[in-house]
């Protein structure tokens, strides 16, 4: 006896294609619970069919009470256990339907539904069966086909489970299918490869002059153009305006000024002399003005012991400091003319016998010429700064020249003037600055096109986009916004090779054989070939995914 173990999907085709191929002739069926092989009459006698043809005769192993009434429908022997099964001696054959109530068809607590063979169907009437109702917890039958427990036993688990696998089984089909078109189409994205050849290169120096012109749609600029190498600039203007708070630097004494009565002398002339209101004159290195108007009478003479002798006229008048501050309350002194001559200076001129008082000390900052220049300078500077940087923003990649761009003053103004008495005062300016912008990568094209068309078909420059490439301005038209510029370029040039043919070369070849044919590439001094996820032996065959890099030492 040949001993089979049916797993619970297991489907009929699946069954018979394992009995077909069992070595013996007697084939027992091991079924599980929730098996729903046994769980249809038309399964067991599509088996017990194809069994026969395949001269092979089928039994079953199981315990459930549904299973084995069907089964001895169709004919098919049962066995309660895999050592009953081995022990038993081979069942005749039979062909016979073993109709229901017959002795051993079917347990006596069961109800079924009675099923003829298909070559045995007529067109009587079918037989009803009355419900009968089980005290035992047993099933009953409502109608043909239709089996309902009265209670929950175990025999009702099995049919669950087989109904949750037949639910089960498309969901498990389209994730499979689901399963299967993700990793086709990660085979296909997400493998890539990286091949970086090393070229043999010679050095290439170009030196050029190139010629910025603003507005390339005016009447005098022309466009781009790699025979002249000229590109077009753009002009950007930006107004600015700055406000900012300053301090004061100067100092102002706003005390009281000093005063006092002195006399008045005049030892120059017989006749009388006049000083007038606001006349400067000077004591201990102190500036003094005459309040009023003091007119001094004339000298005389008389003869004092044989000799002549001058007796100065007098008269007393008020001075007062030229400016304020205690250090005018000066001690006795003589005050000199400021618009005399020195020889009459000594002859007219005035004395005081007592201090100069009520001079006071009290000093403020106020506002001074250089302030304003600085504050002017200080606003100026900040406000063409920030213009600079604006139309660098609006430049965005573009480049602008710093010494060309022109700043106006459109106006300045300052809360305060000269000599205000002030700690801080405001400074605001308004300016106007314009510059020229132009493109570094314009340049940087226009050369490359120069020098390829001169190195030769054969040859190409190598990853030009990083050579080196420096300028300077060497002059610069204000009147037409026209700059001049000293280009340049160091780069490398190697033998011209192309990057889709390389990935026609090498797309879908194994790692090594990759490797081989881009290091025999004529012109190559190295290969570095980087494939991921590096668990791959071969090359993306989408050459998408390859990427060439051409690079130099």
């Amino acid at each position: 006896m040949e001993i089979i173990y049916i797993e619970p999907d297991d489907d009929v085709a699946a069954v018979i294609g394992r009995v077909k191929k069992a070595p013996g002739n007697l084939v027992s069926l091991a079924l599980p619970r929730g098996s729903g092989l046994a769980q249809s009459i038309i399964n067991l006698k599509i088996l017990d069919r194809e069994a026969k043809k395949a001269e092979r005769q089928v039994s079953l192993i199981t315990t459930d009470k549904i299973s084995k009434n069907l089964a001895s429908q169709v004919g098919i022997t049962v066995y309660q256990t895999v050592s009953e099964a081995k022990s038993a001696r081979p069942p005749a054959a039979t062909d016979a339907m073993i109709p229901a109530g017959a002795s051993g068809a079917t347990d006596p607590n069961i109800k079924i539904n009675q099923y003829q063979r298909e070559d045995e169907i007529s067109d009587q009437e079918p037989l009803e069966l009355s419900p009968v109702a089980e005290d035992d917890g047993g099933v009953e039958v409502d109608e043909p086909g239709n089996i309902e427990p009265e209670r929950k036993t175990a025999e009702e688990k099995p049919m669950k489970k087989k109904n949750l696998n037949s639910r089960r089984k498309p969901i498990i089909i389209i994730s499979s299918i689901f399963l299967v078109l993700v990793l086709v189409a990660a085979y296909f994205t997400i493998p890539q490869a990286t091949a970086t050849m090393i070229l043999k290169t010679e050095d290439l120096n170009s030196k050029e002059s190139v010629t910025v012109q603003k507005d390339a749609e005016s009447a005098n600029a022309e466009s781009a153009s790699p025979e002249k190498l000229i590109v077009t600039g753009r002009e950007i203007v930006s107004e600015q305006e700055l406000s900012k708070d300053f301090e004061a630097t100067g100092k102002k004494n706003i005390g009281t000024k000093s005063s006092g009565e002195i006399t008045f002398y005049n030892g120059w002339d017989t006749g009388p002399q006049k000083i007038s209101a606001g006349a400067v004159l000077t004591a201990q290195g102190k500036k003094f003005v005459v309040d009023s108007e003091v007119t001094i009478p004339g000298a005389t003479t008389s003869l004092v012991g044989g000799e002549i002798k001058i007796n100065p006229g007098s008269i007393k008048g008020r001075v007062t400091a030229q400016s304020p501050g205690d250090d005018y309350n000066i001690g006795a002194a003589t005050f000199t003319v400021d618009a005399f001559s020195s020889e009459k200076k000594e002859k007219i001129y005035g004395q005081s016998s007592v201090a100069l008082s009520g001079g006071t000390t009290k000093e403020v900052k106020v506002v001074t010429d250089g302030d304003i220049a600085s504050a002017k300078s200080s606003v100026l500077q900040e406000a063409t700064s920030t213009a600079i940087a604006d139309m660098n923003q609006q430049a965005g990649d573009n480049k602008i020249i710093t010494s060309t761009v022109k700043t106006a003053e459109i106006s300045f103004e300052t809360s305060k003037k000269v000599n205000d008495e002030v700690d801080t005062f405001s400074a605001k300016i308004v300016i106007k600055s314009t510059g020229i912008a132009f493109s570094e990568g314009d340049i940087r094209n226009l050369i490359i096109e120069k020098n390829v068309t001169a190195i030769g078909p054969d040859q190409m420059l190598i990853n030009p986009e990083g050579a080196t490439l420096a300028w300077s301005v060497t002059g610069y038209d204000e009147a037409t916004g026209e700059i001049k510029l000293d280009v340049n370029f160091e780069a490398k040039v190697g033998k011209k090779l192309n990057e889709g043919e390389i990935r026609d070369k090498i797309s879908n070849k194994k790692y090594g054989t990759a490797k081989e044919i881009l290091e025999n590439t004529e012109g190559v001094e190295s290969v570095e070939l980087n494939v991921t996820p590096t668990i791959l032996s071969r090359v993306p065959l989408i050459k998408s995914r390859i990427k060439v890099v051409f690079s130099y030492q």
